[in-house]
């Protein structure tokens, strides 16, 4: 059988012999970004998930390139976008402007259906923090002692410092430690 996934991603549930061994206890990790200025998840498989695995990998499209450029233009979304503290940097004014983030579905309305559906389940929702951290550790640094909580024993090989997390994402895996409303993830 082949799979197409057109529009969505694999999210393998716990278990599944295509996972590789330090993620078969938790299931396959889903990066879902959100658009310019708006949260991001990070979900995972869940066993009887459906869909052939499958789950989105972003929160799709309301409008078409088109309509959002002839909506607004790329100087004007780059002015609102900084102004609101989000730095841009675009290949092109125009790539910017299909871009806008109107031109997206509620990533959290989203995600919310993908559980409420159970193909997949949230681990953390990320939302940026401004201003920026300076400049990321190198590709595959060990940052401090955390592990990654969907590879335990892994080292953490990126770094969430310049997220905000909210609720529903801090540290969602730590049994002991700070409180999520006054943890960040790293």
């Amino acid at each position: 059988m082949c799979v197409h996934r057109k529009g969505a991603t694999r999210a393998l549930p716990p278990g599944h012999p295509d996972l590789p061994a330090d993620l078969a206890a938790v299931g396959q990790p889903v990066l879902v970004p959100g658009s310019m200025g708006t949260a991001s998840h990070v979900l995972v498989g869940v066993t009887g998930g459906g869909a052939f695995h499958s789950t989105c990998h972003g929160a799709g499209r309301t409008m078409s390139r088109t309509a959002a450029r002839k909506r607004v233009s790329g100087a004007a979304l780059q002015r609102e976008l900084e102004a609101a503290g989000i730095a841009v940097r675009a290949g092109s004014r125009r790539g910017l402007a299909e871009e806008a983030p109107f031109s997206y579905k509620d990533v959290d309305a989203v995600v919310a259906t993908v559980e409420q559906a159970g193909l997949a389940r949230r681990v953390a929702r990320l939302v940026g923090q401004s201003p920026p951290v300076a400049a990321p550790p190198p590709l595959g640094s060990q940052l401090g002692k955390d592990v990654c909580p969907l590879a335990p024993g892994r080292p953490v090989c990126f770094d969430l410092r310049a997220w905000n997390a909210s609720p529903v994402s801090a540290r969602p895996w730590a049994t002991s430690g700070p409180s999520p409303s006054t943890s960040t993830a790293r």
